[in-house]
């Protein structure tokens, strides 16, 4: 994905790729500038190529900006339906390796960051590890640092770039990996 957005932003900066429900506009070169600056930003607070990222966020543009900067780092992301809770975003942090979790504060009346919470203290206590949380809002937008920082793009065509699950309704939540 990261080698099309960097080609696109190269070729047509100044058309538009989105229009957002606001009338905010991104063109094909703010979205590349930003993907990157978003993967620096994520870079810089350990989110690492190999890395598992859970992320459940509106269809936002900020959005669109973590799903190509987890990509730019070459980190396996797992996009997270929006109606998942605790029971379904803990086992699938648990079962996906996730090490860090995205979400907004909160959408549509739902307190996600309180469910972020619950999720990390149920990996602490199932794993006894830590999931680092990254709260990206539209006036909370996603974490920014220089690209200079960041190492090369991921060049490894065989490695899982994605995680999907199913929505769990009878039972635990499927994965399926993509490459």
């Amino acid at each position: 994905m990261w080698q099309l957005i960097d080609e696109r932003g190269r070729q047509s900066p100044d058309d538009i790729l989105a229009v957002d429900e606001a009338g905010r506009r991104m063109t094909f070169g703010e979205y590349r500038t930003r993907v990157q600056r978003c993967a620096a930003g994520l870079y810089a607070l350990g989110v690492a190529p190999g890395d598992v990222v859970s992320w459940v966020l509106p269809t936002w543009l900020e959005a669109t900006v973590v799903a190509g900067a987890l990509d730019r780092l070459g980190v396996t992301q797992n996009p997270a339906l929006h109606h998942y809770r605790r029971k379904e975003l803990s086992f699938i942090a648990c079962q996906a390796s996730t090490s860090t979790l995205i979400v907004p504060t909160s959408w549509r009346g739902f307190d996600y960051r309180g469910l972020a919470a619950e999720v990390v203290a149920d990996v602490r206590a199932a794993q006894e590890r830590e999931l680092q949380v990254i709260v990206v809002d539209r006036d909370q937008p996603v974490p920014d640092a220089d690209p200079q920082i960041l190492p090369p793009p991921p060049g490894n065509a065989e490695r899982i770039a994605w995680v999907m699950y199913t929505s769990g309704t009878t039972a635990d939540p499927k994965g399926v990996k993509h490459r």
